[in-house]
């Protein structure tokens, strides 16, 4: 069944989809047209699952299950990205590079591959404190504390490391 996102408990899973790019306004409502089309049909086993959908900053697709109800199956959780796929197909994005990072400067995001932002720490146009998106968080709880992180606090922790500090 398709709920709120906003109401959906704090223990709710959560898979993150990053686009390798911000969406046009347009894309946006396509994103939310697909996804409300295809989430009143997830199910697990044959059981309704408890779902929602969140897109924040237009570039980042939340999907979230209740699983206190029932859990997410591998084979749901198959359909689910079959139909991420699809979106990101039909919009001509890649929602599946875990190798972009994406982080924050002025309240706007900047996506980039993983030397591209090696570069940017060596320019100190990114610093230690520069916000990075965590995509690993699992829970939609951890959406507030968790996955906009300092980037010292993320695996890209080592790309500020100095000799001296070895």
């Amino acid at each position: 069944m398709l709920i709120d996102f906003n109401k959906l408990p704090d223990t709710s899973r959560i898979w993150i989809y990053q686009a390798n790019r911000t969406l046009t306004r347009d894309e946006v409502q396509q994103v939310k047209s697909h996804m409300n089309a295809f989430l009143p049909t997830w199910k697990s086993h044959g059981e309704e699952i408890n779902v929602s959908m969140n897109l924040a900053y237009n570039q980042f697709l939340v999907l979230a299950v209740d699983e206190s109800l029932t859990g997410a199956s591998g084979c749901s959780i198959d359909s689910s990205v079959r139909a991420v796929s699809a979106l990101g197909q039909l919009l001509n994005v890649d929602f599946f590079n875990k190798l972009n990072i994406a982080y924050l400067q002025e309240d706007k995001v900047y996506t980039v591959s993983v030397p591209k932002f090696k570069e940017l720490v060596v320019r100190k146009e990114v610093t230690e404190n520069t916000l990075v998106f965590n995509n690993m968080i699992t829970k939609k709880g951890d959406l507030e504390k968790q996955w906009i992180i300092p980037a010292k606090d993320s695996w890209l922790c080592k790309y500020f490391k100095t000799e001296s500090s070895i």
